[in-house]
Formats: structure tokens, C-alpha cells, sequence
């Protein structure tokens, strides 16, 4: 824990401000502090609903460029740069990870942009 948590700030302040608020004073020392994140049903349905697109979109295109997400040659009249298509398949590998996609598709959906 860095050393700039002094008595003359509040408490209060410090926990709600700070950049050591994950961690909070306990018996013993400075502990993690476990949040809990309390997701309503509306914003769960919608983010499995967003999950599954981008993984039907991965599965059902038809050639690498749109498996990205990037305009192909046909669709655009310059060629893209080797950091464009780096970029586009950062975004659709992180949307479709299985760590981050719980659908079950996600798997394969990953493979196929890899």
C-alpha cells in the first residue's frame, strides 16, 4: 500500500477518492475490499444479448476481413494499414474472449477470429 495515506486527510475522503481505495483499514492491516456488483436483470439481458451478436456476427462472416469487422478492398478504395487491421482485431478478440464472453459459442467464435 503506498505510504501517502496521512492522518490530515478524512477517511471518508481518502476511501471514496483515493487510489488505494480497493483496499480498506481492517484488524490486522490493510485488506482488500470485496465489492460486490449487483447487476439488474434488464442490464444482464442486454449484455448476453450483445454477447451473442458478436459472437453470430464472427461465426456467420463470410471471408477474414469481415470476421474483423474491416472494410475489404471491394468495400473501400484504400487498402488498411497493417495497425487499422491490428486494431480491428483487437476489439473483436476481446469482445468474443471467453473470459469476457459467457456465451457458449465463445469459444469458437475466438478461434475463428485467431
Amino acid at each position: 500500500l503506498c505510504s501517502c495515506w496521512s492522518s490530515s486527510w478524512l477517511f471518508e475522503q481518502r476511501l471514496a477518492t483515493h487510489h488505494c481505495a480497493p483496499y480498506l483499514w481492517q484488524p490486522g492491516g490493510f485488506k482488500p475490499l470485496l465489492v460486490e456488483v449487483d447487476m439488474n436483470k434488464e442490464e444482464a439481458n442486454e449484455k448476453d444479448s450483445a454477447d451473442a451478436a458478436a459472437v453470430q456476427e464472427v461465426l456467420a462472416a463470410q471471408d477474414h476481413y469481415a470476421v474483423l469487422g474491416a472494410p475489404t478492398a471491394s468495400r473501400s478504395s484504400t487498402p488498411l494499414s497493417t495497425a487499422e487491421l491490428r486494431r480491428c482485431y483487437l476489439q473483436v478478440s476481446v469482445r468474443v474472449h471467453p473470459d469476457k464472453n459467457k456465451h457458449a459459442d465463445a469459444t469458437r467464435a475466438f478461434q475463428r477470429v485467431a
